[in-house]
């Protein structure tokens, strides 16, 4: 106990020295996708290492090993160390680009109400055509008095919907509203004009619709998590409206709590928050380490998402297994990417998923910056972080190169980097691109 502490004081210690770094060099504005990855990491995982000896919410199984934990902690946050220098060098080709708190030296937004129109139309067809299927929602249901309405019918009903694998429809009810709800506030930010206000306004209703018809309490939890960071990115700081905003999601979190468990006391969800904030994904974690591989041998890779069974194995729910050495019975346990890299192949595997993750985050980090730097990009930024954050809580399979998320991020490039800009383009004289030769 006495050694883990020490241990896990200098981890602390290493970490808050990271983070004094970035704000005083201004890292954390020029490369906000690894910063944002960091700090996630840091919350969810190692600020709650204290559940590994005890809890608040549950009692501790025997299975934990909070050593074999603290052990990979030190190992994923060398890859972030590693790839400061990466980043560094690339401050260094770019001109030290800063994406955060710019907002008054953006380019001027082109097409910005043909860019929503647009895609609110693919949300519309794909939500049409789930209807038309015969999608069931649970917010109906609730209204039409069906019975019994509880967590695990919710969670059926989603499933169904396709929501674990490759469906349209987490596209069209919340991938893409939640990108156009941060493109149309980070617009009225910009104070183009009052339309964008009324059109941002209709946008974030339509979203709020679409996240609670499935009574799904995490997608409303980031819309609103998703103009927090467009506000951060837009003014560079924290303000009281900022504030307000992350209130908002937590009130509406507690309420979607109060429909999942309509016997818990406001003090239970109190706990339930704390515990999902700050302890929930280090004792996933500390579960892992510890079953595996004493009590399972390491998987060897079949953990992977293998849509279409396209690969010669079985996929296993790896979120299932933690869950029933934690809790008991049925449901997912999810644990940070890295720390699946250990199940499927020890230490040497937690390494190199590490590695993998902070190169697809290095990446989009680059591919971003790259790009003009308007409203649509910043957006596009937005909606990426929400993903690298994702890798902080499950398997960057099921997030950032989810197939969903991937053809999501093609239609927003397709629609916003392809077709409005020939469209604005139409009776415009065009301009060549840098480098490219054109016919005297």
């Amino acid at each position: 106990m006495v050694e883990f502490s020490i241990c896990y004081a200098l981890l602390v210690f290493v970490i808050v020295s990271l983070i004094a770094y970035f704000f005083k060099t201004g890292f954390w504005r020029r490369h906000f996708l690894f910063f944002m990855y960091f700090l996630s990491f840091s919350v969810l995982n190692v600020a709650g290492m204290y559940s590994l000896f005890f809890s608040i919410y549950i009692s501790v199984p025997d299975v934990i090993s909070p050593g074999r934990a603290l052990i990979g902690f030190y190992l994923i946050y060398i890859s972030f160390i590693c790839f400061l220098p990466l980043y560094l060098w690339s401050d260094s080709r770019q001109g030290r680009i800063e994406m955060v708190g710019k907002i008054n030296f953006w380019k001027p937004e082109r097409g910005g109400l043909l860019t929503v129109s647009l895609l609110w139309l693919v949300v519309f067809f794909i939500v049409v055509g789930n209807t038309l299927r015969g999608g069931q929602y649970p917010l109906v249901l609730i209204l039409k008095g069906y019975e019994p309405l509880s967590a695990n019918v919710i969670h059926t009903l989603r499933t169904e919907h396709g929501f674990i694998d490759f469906h349209w429809f987490n596209i069209g009810f919340y991938y893409l509203p939640i990108f156009l709800t941060a493109y149309t506030f980070i617009l009225k930010l910009m104070k183009y004009n009052g339309i964008y206000t009324i059109v941002f306004i209709v946008s974030l209703f339509l979203s709020i619709i679409l996240s609670i018809l499935f009574l799904f309490k995490g997608q409303i939890l980031w819309l609103f998590i998703t103009l927090v960071i467009a506000k951060v990115l837009a003014e560079g700081r924290i303000k009281s409206s900022t504030i307000a905003i992350f209130a908002i999601a937590i009130i509406t979190v507690v309420v979607f709590y109060k429909i999942y468990y309509p016997v818990a006391e406001p003090l239970d969800i109190l706990r339930m928050l704390v515990h999902r904030i700050l302890e929930a994904y280090t004792m996933n974690s500390g579960v892992a380490f510890g079953v595996f591989p004493d009590l399972i041998p390491f998987y060897g890779g079949v953990t992977i998402s293998n849509p279409g069974s396209l690969l010669p194995y079985e996929h296993v729910n790896l979120s299932s297994v933690i869950f029933y050495y934690l809790y008991g019975g049925v449901g997912g346990a999810p644990v940070p990417h890295a720390v699946e890299g250990y199940v499927n192949f020890g230490y040497i595997g937690l390494v190199l998923f590490a590695v993998f993750a902070q190169y697809c985050v290095f990446v989009l980090d680059i591919l971003i910056n790259s790009m003009r730097r308007d409203a649509f990009t910043v957006a596009l930024c937005v909606f990426g972080t929400i993903w690298v954050m994702m890798i902080a809580m499950n398997s960057i399979f099921y997030g950032l190169l989810d197939l969903t998320v991937i053809t999501t991020f093609l239609i927003l490039l397709v629609v916003g980097r392809g077709v409005v800009p020939a469209l604005c383009d139409i009776g415009r004289k065009r301009v060549p691109w840098i480098g490219e030769r054109i016919k005297v």
